[in-house]
């Protein structure tokens, strides 16, 4: 009997705020999911986790075939320390596929079947000067790939103009996103209309097979999101 052939593996790394995920994927399902929090966005040890997530299944970086990351918007402390260690990987050798993929795309995938039909949910990315990075969407017949398409791209906006302008029925942010519940302008928010999502193995799992065979227009460079006008100069302010 010859010896079955095992699905590629592709590993998820994910630094873009302070609970760090690292996640390999055999085929459709998460062979191996590890979360980590760390305080100190200088001093994590991203390498270490992920040898130890190969340690764990029995596999080395050869048996990869691809690496995905999430490439922000969000800490870029992180986002650059993370790529930082997915590029030596990848310089290491061999001809390894490689992609980057949104941290709002994900919210937006992992709580849209919460999103009524014909309503609009934000998801957003505190920055660090009090602003957020946004991507607005309108559930259109319940079709995530159609409600995608229609969708403007993503955007820096401040909360008074989240609020008073762009009022969205809903708003999506991810449980580690402490300064949107420090934002009281966006207390309003607060209740039935807040949306929390998380990375989790299974849906991360579905979200990059939805990225890969669906909508591959959510598979992105290998590379920071939003370095010049987060970091280099003020935010531009703007609405949907």
């Amino acid at each position: 009997m010859k010896n079955k052939v095992l699905p590629a593996v592709k590993l998820i790394v994910n630094t873009v705020f302070e609970k760090l995920t690292v996640t390999l994927l055999r085929g459709d399902y998460a062979e191996y999911h590890c979360e980590y929090f760390e305080k100190k966005r200088n001093a994590f040890k991203i390498d270490k986790i992920i040898e130890d997530a190969f340690k764990t299944c029995d596999i080395e970086f050869k048996d990869v075939s691809q690496v995905i990351a999430f490439t922000g918007p969000g800490s870029f402390t992180g986002i650059k320390l993370g790529l930082s260690i997915v590029y030596a990987m990848l310089s290491s050798g061999g001809q390894i596929k490689n992609a980057g993929v949104s941290m709002l795309d994900y919210l937006i995938f992992d709580s849209f079947p919460a999103v009524k039909k014909n309503k609009t949910a934000l998801a957003v990315v505190p920055g660090v000067r009090g602003e957020y990075f946004c991507r607005l969407i309108k559930n259109l017949k319940g079709s995530l790939e159609a409600s995608f398409a229609k969708s403007g791209p993503e955007f820096v906006a401040l909360s008074d103009v989240i609020a008073s302008e762009i009022k969205p029925d809903y708003i999506i942010i991810e449980e580690c996103a402490s300064a949107f519940f420090e934002d009281k302008r966006l207390e309003e928010f607060r209740d039935a209309r807040l949306l929390i999502s998380s990375v989790r193995p299974k849906r991360l799992a579905a979200f990059i097979g939805y990225c890969q065979n669906i909508d591959q227009s959510r598979m992105l460079e290998l590379q920071p999101m939003y370095l010049k006008d987060t970091y280099a100069v003020k935010p531009k302010t703007m609405t949907a």
